[in-house]
């Protein structure tokens, strides 16, 4: 996706359309998951390993009942699925799964992406899914980074089971943020009680896109914008 069409900008909210940096080198940060776009992109990646025989279809279920319970640790257990490869082999799946896989964006967050981009911000996005996975989905787009969960190699280059810490979940994803850009984070949107603490550092603007019950109690006590989400009929 190239430039944003100006049939786009009528998907930017009121809310958006007002901000200018505060200072140079502003950051915007978004995170991907549910609010960038419907769903969790590495979960249906997931999916696409167990179709293509490369993961066992229990080690998913497991996961996806331990997302249920604690949707934190799920997060790094998916990472350790695959464990075993290497970055050409993770890679060349990220290529034949993203073929046929369709973004299912959310025009608004997407507008408002490419609206702070061409007024002034640095786009950063934060993500608990992998880098490997998200990089090639922005690799046309106004990004300065993506900050995304990483694997963790041995000395042949063989992912192992280890994450890196801090990694960009939960409190994590504050922690990354503070230590990248400091008081630069001037914007940020999430959806989930996990995305609260580094929402929390916007200096001017926090966007609590379709939130959770969590986020959405924190996002009304704090005066952020919110923008629910409705299941259709």
């Amino acid at each position: 996706m190239g430039k944003m069409a100006r049939a786009e900008m009528e998907y930017v909210p009121s809310f958006v359309e007002g901000l200018r940096p505060l200072s140079p080198g502003a950051v915007a940060a978004f995170d991907a998951d549910g609010t960038l776009w419907a769903g969790d992109i590495f979960d249906d990646f997931g999916a696409f390993v167990v179709a293509e025989g490369r993961l066992d279809a229990a080690a998913l279920q497991a996961h996806e009942a331990l997302c249920k319970e604690d949707e934190l640790a799920a997060m790094y257990k998916m990472m350790t699925f695959f464990a075993g490869m290497n970055e050409v082999e993770f890679s060349a799946l990220v290529k034949k799964f993203l073929k046929d896989y369709k973004v299912r964006w959310h025009q608004d967050v997407l507008a408002s992406l490419y609206y702070l981009a061409t007024h002034g911000f640095d786009v950063v996005i934060l993500s608990a899914s992998a880098r490997l996975l998200l990089e090639p989905v922005f690799a046309q787009m106004p990004i300065r980074e993506i900050i995304g969960m990483e694997f963790v190699a041995d000395d042949t280059g063989i992912f192992t089971e280890k994450s890196p810490q801090p990694s960009p979940a939960g409190e994590g994803k504050a922690q990354i943020i503070q230590e990248k850009y400091g008081a630069l984070l001037e914007f940020a949107v999430g959806n989930s009680r996990l995305d609260a603490a580094f929402m929390r550092l916007a200096r001017q603007m926090a966007w609590a896109y379709g939130p959770d019950q969590a986020l959405n109690a924190l996002a009304l006590a704090s005066s952020w914008q919110i923008t629910p989400l409705f299941k259709a009929k």
